[in-house]
């Protein structure tokens, strides 16, 4: 295929004519056989062997210069024809076995049930269901501090927030004055 391609070129680049005729008449002809030498043949022959011709012996052209200041359209970029397959399908010479989906999806399948469904608890799993501000001592007061200040910038209701904050507040300065007290 690749001879009779070559073959083909060749015959092109040699023949210096625009003439449609002259070069559908130099290129080859496929082979018929009797019962279609009998028949009309269409004349999609001529031209199918013109395109195939004008297409191997076109220059490739450089890409157009595009202004980068402009959007970029999608049905003359590449994702226009860029399929699910590309990104998700992997590559066609990929030598990987047609059955590995299926145990990276059956294994992390078994480890899910195994952790989230099987598994016992355990004292880790009792320290990890309390929050993150029973756990960092010291966190809350400034996280709610931010909060209230969002909401109050926001023009919404914060007397909740407020009122947990007056306790920390008056938590705080009962350890401070116990501090006070043990050090005196």
């Amino acid at each position: 295929m690749a001879a009779r391609i070559s073959a083909l070129r060749h015959r092109v680049l040699r023949l210096n004519t625009t003439s449609p005729g002259a070069l559908a008449s130099a290129l080859p002809q496929p082979a018929r056989s009797r019962a279609a030498q009998r028949q009309p043949q269409p004349s999609v022959t001529p031209r199918r062997w013109l395109s195939i011709a004008a297409s191997l012996a076109a220059k490739p052209r450089p890409p157009p210069e595009e202004d980068e200041s402009a959007p970029v359209r999608f049905s003359t970029s590449g994702a226009a024809s860029w399929r699910a397959r590309d990104t998700f399908g992997g590559e066609p010479d990929d030598d990987s076995p047609w059955y590995q989906p299926l145990a990276v999806t059956g294994s992390v399948a078994a480890l899910l049930i195994y952790f989230c469904v099987l598994r016992e608890e355990s004292d880790l799993d009792a320290r990890l269901d309390g929050g993150l501000l029973q756990r960092v001592p010291g966190l809350e007061r400034p996280s709610l501090e931010a909060y209230v200040h969002h909401q109050e910038a926001a023009g919404r209701n914060v007397d909740v927030e407020r009122h947990r904050l007056d306790q920390l507040y008056e938590e705080e300065r009962d350890k401070a004055r116990d501090r006070q007290a043990a050090g005196k």
